[in-house]
């Protein structure tokens, strides 16, 4: 007890022992306020985040809501995109819409046919049909390409390894068939017609049923040239094997002139054979690919 009094009383006496006793109250305060701090802002750090947290199912529809904004946005864009093609695409149709008429009155002429307009506006509707046939001719590979655009990049790896093949594919057989068609399927309808009737009658036609008899003839040509598409996909989803395809084939010549006699507006035999004999070779065609597909 004495000791401590003295040694109170010595430190009170002793001017740097006061001064260092001052430092570590100093320090040892400081450091409880730090603590003290930082205990705080902690409390402070989860309250905020307990208050800003979402529950998963909230979280899950906010997401699967923006998704489906987005998507939205897309297809309403693509499909404008698509809309001024085909318009742009039908203006400049429009514009040579007579050089068009005078390319397909070629294989006419050479039949020995003539054209006329049975009332006053049949000439300026019928290159009005022709601007917009064609002018949606133009513009399908734009559309296929928004189309593409907007579903390949939600296939998968082999999906899209399967389904752009036949997008291009099925491009090129359409086009094919329209060339088939113009070139060949339509002079040799009008030149049976033509030999057939010469003489007897003469061969004058209204442009527009000119038009309409080229027009069906090479659309449900170019349709008709599918059949290997069609066929691949159907082998591609195990609805039907290739084998099966091919031992059907006595069955697939009935439907091919049957087919051949509706895509034809005429009905001349002549006519519908040419047109039946490349769709049945088009048929196992596309049975030789359906079984290359599952291989």
């Amino acid at each position: 007890m004495i000791k401590n009094i003295k040694f109170k009383s010595y430190l009170s006496t002793h001017e740097p022992l006061q001064k260092m006793k001052y430092k570590l109250l100093v320090a040892k305060c400081s450091k409880n306020v730090f603590y003290e701090k930082k205990n705080k802002n902690l409390i402070n750090k989860k309250n905020n985040i307990e208050t800003l947290c979402i529950p998963d199912q909230i979280m899950e529809d906010q997401i699967q809501k923006q998704t489906v904004n987005y998507h939205i946005d897309e297809l309403r864009e693509r499909v404008l995109i698509g809309a001024m093609n085909i318009f742009l695409s039908i203006c400049i149709c429009l514009s040579i819409s007579k050089d068009l008429l005078i390319a397909f009155e070629i294989n006419g002429l050479k039949n020995n046919y003539s054209f006329l307009q049975l009332n006053p506006g049949e000439f300026f509707f019928t290159s009005l049909e022709i601007a917009i046939n064609f002018g949606i001719i133009c513009s399908f590979p734009s559309l296929v390409y928004q189309i593409s655009s907007y579903t390949i990049p939600g296939l998968t790896k082999n999906e899209k390894n399967f389904y752009i093949p036949i997008i291009f594919g099925s491009i090129f057989l359409f086009v094919l068939g329209l060339i088939f068609s113009y070139y060949i399927l339509s002079p040799f309808a009008l030149n049976f017609f033509s030999t057939y009737s010469d003489g007897l009658v003469e061969s004058t036609l209204s442009i527009k049923q000119y038009f309409d008899f080229y027009i069906k003839l090479m659309f449900s040509t170019g349709i008709g040239f599918q059949i290997p598409i069609i066929l691949v996909i159907l082998g591609k989803s195990k609805l039907i094997s290739s084998d099966q395809m091919l031992s059907q084939w006595r069955y697939v010549i009935i439907i091919c002139s049957i087919a051949a006699a509706v895509i034809t507006p005429t009905t001349d035999p002549v006519t519908q054979l040419i047109t039946c004999l490349p769709l049945i070779g088009l048929y196992f065609l596309g049975a030789f690919l359906a079984k290359l597909s599952e291989n």
